[in-house]
C-alpha cells in the first residue's frame, strides 16, 4: 500500500526529503509558506554525506554543473600566512556552490518525482497522530508528517521538542561577488584575526563566496555598508576584498548564528529534520549536509520498518550522534572566535593547530562527513 507523506517546509532539508521519499514510492506533499520556493543565502559547502546524498538521488550532475569542487581547505592568519592545510580528499571532498542553485535543483528533482508542492501554505501545527494544520484552519494527513521548517520551527514547537533554542553572539554577513581576482585556485580559506573572520571561497568560474564573521557587540564588523578602514585593520592582506565588497551593489545577507536541540527527534508518526533538529554554527559546514544525510537515512530507515513511530525512533537512535558531534564541535569552534581573551591570543594558534591536526579530535570534528549513506 502506497503511504503518504506531509512535509513542512520547501528549504534544503525539506526539498531533500521529499525527493527521498518520492522515489521510493510514497506520495509527498510539501508546505512552503512563500509564494514560490526560494532561497534566502549565498555560498554553502556541500561535503562528502550530501554529495554521496545526492549522486544517490541522481542530482550530482546537476549540481556539478552550477558548483565547483574544492581541492584544498586552509586557515590563514592576518597577513594572509598558510597556518593549516589539507586536501579535500577521499571522504573528505568538498564543493562550493550557491545555495539557491542547490534548492533550484532539488525543487526541479522533487517535482519530477511527483511531489506535490504547495506554497502560500503557513503550517502552524502538527501532531504526532500524523497531522498538521494550516493558519487558514485547513488540515492535512499523513503516515508521516515531517518539520523541516528552520530554527523558528512551528512543528517542533507545537509537538514539544524543544530543548534548547539559543541565538549565539556571533554575526555573519554574506556576500557573493562577481569574479575570481581574490582566489584563482580551487580552494577555501579561513582568516582568523582577533574576534574577527573572513571567509573566501569560489562558487563557480566566474564568482566568489564571501563570508565576514563578528561578535554583535563589535558595531564596526557588523555595520553595513562595509566598514573597509576597520576591517582593513584586522586583516591587512585582504583590503583590496573590502574595498571590491564596497563596491559591489549587491545586499549582503546578515545573521546570527543559532543553535537549536531537540529532546528528540520525533512525537508518534510525526518528525523535526534539519535546522528545526539540530541547527548549528556552520564553521564545519555541514548545514545542509546534515539535513540531507538525515533526510536519506530517514527515508531509508521507513523503508525497513512498517510502523512509522518505530523507525522513526530507530531513526534518531541510530544517526543522532553524527549531529550532535558536529553541533558541539561548531559550537567550539565559534567559541574560540568571540570568547577567547584577548590577552591570550597568542595561545589560541597552538590549540587550533591541534585541534585540526590531532587525529581524534580531527576525526571528531568531521565525523558527519562519514555519515553512513546505506545502499
Amino acid at each position: 500500500m502506497t503511504r503518504h507523506a506531509e512535509i513542512v517546509g520547501g528549504g534544503i532539508g525539506g526539498l531533500g526529503l521529499a525527493n527521498c521519499l518520492a522515489r521510493r514510492g510514497w506520495t509527498v506533499q510539501l508546505h512552503e509558506r512563500g509564494a514560490e520556493i526560494r532561497e534566502v543565502g549565498a555560498g554553502l559547502y556541500l561535503r562528502n554525506n550530501p554529495l554521496s546524498v545526492l549522486e544517490k538521488l541522481g542530482l550530482f550532475a546537476a549540481v556539478a554543473k552550477t558548483g565547483l569542487p574544492l581541492d584544498i581547505e586552509r586557515r590563514c592568519d592576518r597577513h594572509g600566512r598558510t597556518r593549516h592545510e589539507q586536501h579535500s580528499v577521499g571522504d573528505q571532498r568538498m564543493w562550493a556552490l550557491r545555495r539557491e542553485d542547490l534548492i533550484r535543483t532539488l525543487e526541479k528533482g522533487a517535482r519530477d518525482a511527483g511531489v506535490v508542492i504547495r506554497t502560500g501554505s503557513k503550517i502552524v501545527r502538527a501532531s504526532g497522530e500524523g497531522t498538521i494544520w494550516a493558519e487558514d484552519g485547513s488540515s492535512f494527513s499523513g503516515d508521516l508528517v515531517v518539520g523541516a521548517d528552520g530554527y523558528h520551527s512551528a512543528v517542533r514547537k507545537s509537538l514539544n521538542l524543544t530543548k534548547t533554542y539559543q541565538q549565539l553572539p556571533s554575526v555573519a554577513t554574506r556576500y557573493i561577488i562577481p569574479g575570481r581576482e581574490f582566489e584563482s585556485m580551487a580552494r577555501t580559506t579561513m582568516h582568523w584575526s582577533g574576534r574577527r573572520r573572513v571567509g573566501v571561497t569560489p562558487t563557480s568560474a566566474d564568482a566568489t563566496y564571501i563570508f565576514l564573521i563578528s561578535p554583535e557587540d563589535d558595531a564596526e564588523g557588523v555595520s553595513y555598508p562595509i566598514d573597509v578602514v576597520s576591517w582593513s585593520s584586522s586583516f591587512p592582506a585582504l583590503t583590496g576584498l573590502f574595498q571590491k565588497i564596497a563596491e559591489t551593489p549587491n545586499e549582503p545577507l546578515q545573521h546570527h548564528y543559532m543553535v537549536v536541540e531537540a529532546t528528540q527527534w520525533s512525537s508518534g508518526s510525526a518528525a523535526i529534520l534539519g535546522d528545526a533538529a539540530h541547527g548549528l554554527p556552520p564553521l564545519l559546514g555541514q548545514g545542509a549536509g546534515l539535513a540531507l544525510s538525515n533526510a536519506w537515512a530517514l527515508a531509508s530507515t521507513l523503508d525497513q520498518l512498517p510502523s512509522v513511530p518505530a523507525a522513526l525512533a530507530r531513526w534518531e537512535q541510530t544517526y543522532r550522534r553524527y549531529a550532535d558531534v558536529t553541533q558541539k564541535w561548531s559550537c567550539r569552534l565559534d567559541t574560540l572566535t568571540w570568547k577567547w581573551p584577548t590577552p591570550l591570543l597568542a595561545a589560541r594558534e597552538p590549540v587550533l593547530h591541534a585541534i585540526q591536526t590531532l587525529p581524534w579530535w580531527e576525526r571528531e570534528m568531521h565525523i558527519a562527513d562519514r555519515f553512513p549513506i546505506a545502499a
